[in-house]
């Protein structure tokens, strides 16, 4: 298993690599982020490095590269991930895309994730929405995934956010929503706080979270957020 994401990974890069080469992609933008996410409920903390890479072509296709590395304040499980989306600039404002992640997972089976994604952004209000799936590597287990992400500008420098992410495998289902504000420095710095709320109807109660994450834009930033399951619910 943990051979696996270097491989993943060098797939990617290639695939990703070729299509620039053969669609005259460019590097439009990106972001590096590090967050650290407490689990007031569990006592634990999940934290997280991870970097994105954007290439666009003057015709509107795209693609982003994903990758991250997480580690719990506990030791264990680590987590590593690499992903992919393709995507389309349908309007200025409307981008829609595909996505393919790869989770690797110590103790525990890999994950894939894959499925559709959608990107609003009309300068102070930002929308972002996905449907999927998450499947267990070598198991028979498949979740679905819905999302949505909404943040709002109250300033250049200030913004305002809430999330809600849906998961069920068709028998259990994972709710969570998270509400959070984002400071950016200008210089492409930027610090966030959020706070998360989750249920499970296979626990007995809620769960309770909160996460800072400092992080650099360059360029326009990244398209989409991360896709593995423990980049959306840390």
């Amino acid at each position: 298993m943990k051979k696996t994401l270097p491989l993943t990974a060098t797939l990617i890069a290639a695939l990703a690599a070729g299509a620039a080469q053969a669609q005259g992609l460019e590097l439009s933008g990106g972001e590096i982020t590090y967050s650290s996410t407490r689990n007031d409920t569990f006592g634990d903390s999940l934290n997280m490095l991870e970097g994105s890479a954007v290439l666009e072509s003057g015709s509107g296709f795209g693609a982003q590269i994903d990758f991250s590395y997480g580690k719990y304040s506990s030791g264990f499980p680590t987590i590593k991930t690499a992903g992919v989306h393709l995507f389309y600039g349908i309007t200025p404002s409307l981008t829609g895309g595909m996505y393919f992640t790869r989770e690797v997972i110590s103790l525990s089976p890999d994950a894939n994730s894959y499925g559709a994604e959608l990107a609003y952004d009309a300068g102070k209000l930002a929308v972002e929405a996905q449907i999927g799936k998450i499947d267990a590597v070598g198991l028979p287990d498949t979740f679905s995934i819905a999302s949505i992400e909404v943040s709002y500008g109250l300033s250049e420098s200030l913004s305002v956010g809430i999330g809600a992410q849906n998961l069920n495998d068709g028998t259990d289902t994972l709710r969570q929503v998270s509400v959070g504000g984002k400071y950016s420095f200008g210089n492409g710095m930027n610090v966030e706080a959020r706070y998360y709320r989750r249920t499970d109807t296979a626990l007995p109660g809620p769960e309770n979270a909160v996460g800072i994450r400092f992080g650099y834009e360059f360029g326009k930033g990244a398209a989409f957020g991360g896709r593995g399951f423990f980049q959306q619910f840390p």
